[in-house]
């Protein structure tokens, strides 16, 4: 009879087991935050991301790196939401995202998320926004649309309010277009080493072709010294877009002008123009970069990754260095463009140039 009533007494509490159970004073579920997207990437001021957010608990706040993006009134256990964030205009760096929760007793819990910021292009010379009117050049090699030299002569005027390109060599309108039409369609420059060439076919300034592009005006930036010593410590690099078409009629193959099987050479400098003048061409340089041009008829970039050690460390018959890397990134305000550099001949292939910048590398 007792262990009858034990039974009894046992069955009759589980009812109220359940019950209490079931009518908890603490009814939310556990502590939750769950945000996407987890990795991103960026690279524009303005440019926003939008995060699907879904929380869970006894909800009081939820943050994003320590500021409240949303709170609620008691007694909500559960919220899906987007939140929209916008990259600063400021910022130039990897961002790492914290957000987190907090339900009214204080607990927190977080969801970390990523931002790989992709640097854009800095673009130093569009040469698709330069008309023929505005893009002036000279006859004389230094860069002296800037500087003049009395007695010179600039094919265009003695300046330019957009850019100035001058060349080491006489300039023929055939050889040199400002609004050329580009392979495959667009407008930008298009040069050819005929313009080396003399009178008597011979060929001038030791044959060398040497544009040297100032930045002044719509489609031309003075370099950021950033950007530039970004450059020179090879976390970026200096691109050109460049289509290199042959001509088969020429006196050099492109073949001819390759280099150890590696292609065309092209050299790319910056430098100070007026330490360059005063030093007799010595001074004055900030980087000398080479690139190769492998494939012609076709567009390529040319990444200027690689100094050009041959060059910077070429010495004198009295061991001296011919060139001195004494130019700052402060300094820097012209641009030195050599297409098949190390040939002494002229040849007829067209070269056309859709922009200079500077770029995250390959």
């Amino acid at each position: 009879m007792k262990r009858n009533l034990i039974i009894l007494l046992a069955v009759m509490a589980m009812p109220c087991v359940f019950m209490t159970a079931c009518s908890s004073d603490d009814p939310a579920p556990d502590l939750f935050i769950s945000v996407d997207p987890i990795l991103t990437e960026i690279s524009l001021p303005g440019e926003t991301i939008e995060y699907n957010i879904t929380v869970a608990g006894d909800l009081q706040t939820v943050n994003l790196n320590n500021q409240a993006i949303k709170t609620y009134e008691k007694g909500t256990f559960e919220d899906a939401f987007v939140h929209v964030f916008t990259w600063p205009e400021d910022a130039d760096a990897d961002m790492q995202m914290t957000f987190s929760v907090i339900d009214r007793g204080g607990t927190v819990k977080e969801a970390i998320t990523q931002i790989s910021y992709i640097m854009p292009d800095y673009i130093l010379a569009d040469f698709s926004q330069l008309v023929a009117n505005e893009a002036k050049w000279g006859d004389w090699w230094e860069g002296e649309a800037i500087n003049p030299v009395p007695g010179a002569t600039y094919h265009g005027g003695s300046s330019s309010s957009s850019m100035y390109v001058t060349c080491r060599g006489g300039y023929a309108d055939d050889n040199w277009d400002f609004e050329a039409n580009l392979p495959g369609g667009g407008t930008g420059l298009m040069m050819t080493r005929l313009s080396i060439r003399e009178e008597d076919g011979g060929t001038a300034w030791g044959g060398y072709m040497m544009p040297v592009f100032g930045w002044y005006g719509e489609g031309m930036n003075q370099p950021s010294p950033h950007q530039l010593d970004m450059a020179k410590a090879e976390q970026r690099v200096i691109a050109i877009d460049l289509y290199y078409q042959t001509d088969a009629s020429s006196p050099k193959s492109f073949e001819d002008l390759s280099v150890e099987g590696k292609g065309v050479k092209v050299q790319f400098r910056l430098g100070n123009l007026a330490k360059y003048k005063e030093s007799a061409d010595k001074k004055g340089w900030f980087i000398i970069k080479e690139a190769f041009i492998s494939e012609p008829d076709k567009w390529i970039t040319l990444y200027f990754s690689e100094d050009d050690e041959k060059e910077i460390n070429a010495r004198d018959d009295d061991g001296n260095l011919f060139l001195t890397m004494d130019g700052g990134s402060n300094e820097v305000d012209f641009a030195w463009f050599i297409p098949a550099f190390g040939n002494d001949h002229w040849d007829s292939h067209k070269i056309f140039l859709r922009n200079f910048r500077i770029t995250n590398p390959d």
